[in-house]
């Protein structure tokens, strides 16, 4: 069984638990802007996906990256990434959280 969107959750190194329906919340005013792929890729530290998820994915939505004191790094959205690279899209839309996570 797929995993559910609304269950994801992460879990960071002093044991705080944020959920996405958290990181939505937060995130609602923040305006989604295009940026090119190779500006995201440059980011990606996940290869190896589902290609049935990456199919899937809604890419009607922003994905999420988070910007912190000098590390940048994709929350969610891999999935919707490589569905745009697969497409070959040269944009995609993102939403920028810095301080939040």
């Amino acid at each position: 069984r797929m995993k559910d969107w609304s269950e994801t959750s992460w879990t960071f190194e002093d044991g705080i638990v944020v959920t996405i329906s958290e990181v939505l919340q937060q995130s609602a005013n923040i305006d989604a802007i295009d940026i090119p792929i190779e500006d995201i890729q440059a980011i990606r530290t996940v290869q190896d996906l589902d290609p049935g998820r990456v199919e899937q994915a809604d890419i009607s939505y922003p994905i999420l990256v988070v910007d912190n004191c000098n590390e940048t790094y994709i929350l969610d959205g891999n999935h919707r990434l490589q569905k745009v690279i697969n497409n070959n899209q040269k944009t995609i839309k993102v939403k920028t959280l810095r301080g939040i996570i």
